[in-house]
């Protein structure tokens, strides 16, 4: 599935303590689906890549068995957003470089099962969020991915499905004009736990 942006709309710009804490906190946006394709055949200009950012607050996750307290033996299991990977097209007319880009975005996690994982399993909850250069949010939304542990296995290293965003572009809009956010999805508790931590 692509995410495209048929608008954008300029909200009063935030600081980066405000960003932070609205890219935590904000429900998904409803975008389109993309009906088109990019036509690789059109004479077209090759721009740079959206800047990408791990946002700090939202790096780690430690995830307790439920009912259960918070020390070592509760973990159920940790994670850590490692690298985000962008790979970009662009398909935008060369004279009037009016046109679109095309973003994959993916993610590396390294997971720790803890002593309280007896499923085998960790699900990580993660977003994706685009702002303009004024740190507006343009597109936020929630993914989960589940990470399985073989045999005795207690740490690996997982990446998702690339996800994949359409940007428009525009004499006024390159691809430097976005900054592309990854983050693992926070609760309140979990996030004041990564601050004390």
């Amino acid at each position: 599935m692509s995410h495209i942006f048929t608008s954008l709309f300029y909200k009063t710009p935030l600081n980066l303590t405000a960003l932070t804490f609205a890219l935590l906190v904000s429900g998904c946006e409803s975008v389109s689906d993309l009906t088109s394709t990019l036509n690789p055949m059109s004479k077209s200009i090759v721009l740079e890549c959206p800047v990408e950012k791990i946002l700090p607050d939202a790096n780690k996750l430690t995830a307790f068995k439920q009912g259960g307290g918070k020390d070592l033996v509760d973990i159920d299991h940790e994670v850590a957003l490692q690298e985000v990977f962008l790979t970009c097209y662009t398909d935008a007319d060369e004279e009037t470089r009016i046109g679109k880009m095309k973003v994959e975005v993916v993610n590396s996690f390294q997971v720790k099962r803890g002593p309280a994982n007896i499923q085998k399993t960790a699900s990580i909850p993660y977003f994706i969020a685009v702002t303009d250069q004024s740190r507006n949010i343009l597109y936020r939304e929630k993914f989960v991915l589940l990470v399985p542990f073989s045999g005795n296995q207690t740490q690996v290293l997982s990446k998702n499905n690339p996800v994949t965003l359409i940007l428009p572009l525009t004499p006024e809009l390159t691809g430097t004009s976005y900054r592309i956010y990854s983050g693992i999805e926070l609760t309140e508790e979990q996030l004041l736990y990564n601050r004390q931590h």
